[in-house]
């Protein structure tokens, strides 16, 4: 089951990028990554640890890509 998911989160994240002729690698590379912890994060409700788990990082290696993106992610409650 999780092969799928990984590969719907890769699809979604190539699908979001909207590259251009002069990007260079890096660039690339970096809003790629950004994208796969958006995407990852959504599906996962916020929830870092089970984030990091799913992607193979540790928590801290996570939180620290957060920070370097500027990504903050709040849970929401659920109401009826």
């Amino acid at each position: 089951m999780a092969p799928d998911i990984r590969a719907e989160v890769v699809n979604q994240c190539l699908e979001a990028l909207s590259l251009q002729e002069d990007s260079s690698l890096s660039d690339i590379i970096a809003s790629f990554e950004k994208e796969i912890l958006l995407k990852t994060l959504s599906r996962f409700n916020g929830n870092v640890k089970d984030s990091a788990h799913f992607l193979g990082l540790k928590y801290t290696t996570l939180h620290q890509k957060m920070k370097k993106y500027h990504i903050s992610f709040r849970k929401l409650p659920i109401t009826n």
